[in-house]
């Protein structure tokens, strides 16, 4: 049988007989070819040719966020893969097919994957797939001077969200070591108690109203809040009573 798919084209049979007695050969143009021709199927696919070839490409979730960010890469890649090859954009790789990965350096990232099957390598590379930011500094704000023998609000912001926040204050300058729910970390004023505890609860900021006794008149106390939650510190705040 030919298979031109333009011209003209038959079928023979050849055997002993085949078309009677004494008739060893048969022939006829009396059919139709049909079916798919291999220059219209996609490369590398299908009618014989092969494995469809691989080309990469993947998502992520979520894009940005403050530091420490955990992101997960989706897979999306069409044809036959074999292997995957992940480049992060921060000197991190993976193998795994959809892996996630956290950043802890705020940056923009450029994000690579690398798919390889049978019929080829292809890769994929997403500039600014991942914006890492930093995370807001934790700081204190007060009225100065401040109040003996009356109530002071003490605001804090940059907090990160649902932490136990330690307000620590001491009336010396210096440091000290402090373990707070597991949170190791040297405050900056020395000798330190602690004036109070509040969660941020679904927020970055808190508000706290002390009342301070009438025996800090005069004195100038030193204050440093303590982020349990990523274990940082604020400046000290300086507060004359």
């Amino acid at each position: 049988m030919t298979g031109s798919p333009s011209g003209n084209n038959f079928f023979r049979i050849v055997g002993p007989n085949v078309g009677g007695l004494s008739v060893n050969s048969i022939e006829t143009n009396l059919f139709s070819v049909m079916g798919m021709l291999a220059s219209a199927l996609p490369p590398g696919g299908g009618g014989g040719g092969g494995p469809v070839a691989p080309v990469a490409s993947f998502t992520t979730t979520p894009a940005s966020g403050i530091a420490p960010l955990n992101v997960t890469f989706t897979d999306t890649s069409t044809g036959l893969v074999d292997t995957w090859s992940w480049s992060f954009g921060d000197g991190s790789v993976s193998a795994l097919q959809s892996p996630s990965h956290g950043y802890t350096t705020p940056g923009v990232y450029t994000v690579s994957l690398t798919v390889t099957g049978p019929s080829g390598t292809n890769t994929s590379s997403v500039p600014a797939a991942v914006t890492v930011t930093a995370p807001p500094s934790l700081r204190i704000e007060s009225v100065v001077p401040g109040t003996a023998g009356g109530r002071n609000t003490f605001n804090i912001t940059g907090a990160s969200v649902n932490a136990d926040i330690v307000m620590l204050w001491s009336n010396a300058q210096g440091t000290s070591s402090q373990l707070l729910r597991g949170c190791a970390i040297l405050a900056d004023i020395a000798a330190p108690s602690v004036l109070f505890r509040e969660r941020t609860r679904n927020s970055t900021s808190l508000s706290r109203s002390i009342n301070v006794g009438r025996n800090l008149r005069g004195l100038t106390m030193y204050l440093q809040a303590i982020d349990t939650g990523n274990c940082s510190k604020s400046p000290v705040f300086v507060e004359l009573f």
